[in-house]
């Protein structure tokens, strides 16, 4: 019996672990869609619990910071569990403005920005502060997924690479079409719906899949 226990106490310990996860610290070149390169500095903490028993922690909060290519300015970007986490989807320059393409990172974090769809969040760098602006003022016609998306999933690679991934590894980005076909993650904006706010959008399973390009182009 007192063996029994061990065991068990082994797993919850085991499972306590995974759930409280640790930081993890990276850089990453990215390619701006007038062909600039900047390099983030990123940290991701993963404290933010998980599904599935013994499954890794989720991400609790995230930042990064990157030097205008302009300006010289130092920007400065953070996501929180308490504000609903963001997954980083793109990043570029509007007339040396910083914006950011954001997307909800779980289905509690949409239901704290009142489930967009599509379900994407664009921001503006103002001031020395980010912006929400709306998704129909986005200047570009389409645009590939230029930043690590998914910290949890990346981090392997990541540490793979000593820390850092380059240019061509940013830019190289996929996604999943209905979860199951891998495609590349080029989301086209131009012909997009109106976007809503509601409750009943966070039921619909596949709104991703609005904005991303039809495979074949």
């Amino acid at each position: 019996m007192k063996t029994l226990w061990k065991i068990v106490l082994l797993l919850l310990c085991t499972a306590v672990l995974a759930a409280c996860g640790n930081d993890l610290t990276w850089t990453e070149d990215v390619k701006l869609p007038d062909g600039r390169v900047i390099t983030l500095k990123r940290w991701v903490e993963f404290k933010g619990g998980s599904s599935h028993l013994g499954d890794p922690s989720t991400e609790s909060r995230q930042t990064f910071e990157f030097k205008h290519p302009t300006t010289g300015q130092n920007v400065q970007w953070e996501s929180t569990l308490e504000q609903g986490r963001l997954k980083t989807v793109a990043l570029w320059l509007d007339k040396d403005k910083p914006q950011l393409l954001t997307e909800p990172a779980y289905g509690g974090d949409s239901i704290k920005y009142n489930c967009p769809n599509p379900p994407y969040l664009l921001y503006e760098y103002v001031a020395s502060q980010w912006h929400a602006k709306p998704l129909s003022q986005v200047p570009l016609k389409s645009i590939r997924a230029n930043l690590t998306t998914h910290p949890l999933q990346m981090r392997e690679m990541i540490e793979r690479n000593r820390q850092h991934l380059t240019e061509a590894q940013t830019s190289d980005s996929y996604t999943y079409r209905d979860g199951i076909h891998k495609v590349p993650y080029v989301i086209q904006f131009e012909g997009m719906p109106a976007q809503t706010f509601k409750e009943d959008n966070c039921n619909y399973p596949s709104r991703v899949n609005y904005l991303l390009q039809p495979e074949g182009k």
